[in-house]
């Protein structure tokens, strides 16, 4: 049936679930999969932040700007994020690639990391938000399913 999934986690509660849920049905149908996280863009992260703020930001990294210094932390974090995951699906016997999509936001890294990848189901999670919540907060999730042209399947 599925053949390589791909699995979204950006380390939290509900991405656990996630990863669980998808490490189980990948060592049930012998499948692989890959494990995916997305670290925005500078512009992205530090949209809101004033001058005092990055100037800060630059004098605590040192001799690195406050860019490098944040794409020095979006990069442990994604190993953070990866590396107990792979530990995971390599404790199911499960063959995981590890992908971090870097300045990008989630559901288009998602979706052109499915396709690249030739995966033929998405797993992720979803806070089911509703109403105006979701607008403001936007849903990945909801651009996900709408946009994919492989099955999707959201835990919660």
């Amino acid at each position: 049936m599925y053949r390589h999934i791909l699995i979204s986690t950006d380390g939290s509660e509900l991405a656990d679930k996630a990863l669980e849920h998808g490490l189980g049905l990948a060592g049930a149908l012998n499948a692989r999969v890959t494990i995916l996280t997305v670290t925005e863009d500078w512009n992205s992260a530090t949209e809101g932040w004033g001058p005092l703020e990055l100037s800060f930001a630059e004098e605590q990294s040192g001799e690195q700007t406050a860019e490098e210094a944040y794409e020095q932390a979006a990069s442990e974090k994604a190993e953070d994020i990866l590396a107990p995951a792979v530990a995971a699906a390599q404790k199911k016997g499960v063959e995981a690639m590890p992908c971090h999509e870097r300045d990008a936001l989630p559901a288009p890294a998602i979706l052109r990391t499915a396709d690249a990848a030739s995966c033929d189901l998405i797993v992720m999670g979803s806070h089911g938000r509703t109403g105006l919540h979701r607008f403001f907060m936007g849903s990945q999730a909801t651009e996900v399913m709408t946009k994919a042209t492989v099955p999707v399947l959201i835990v919660r």
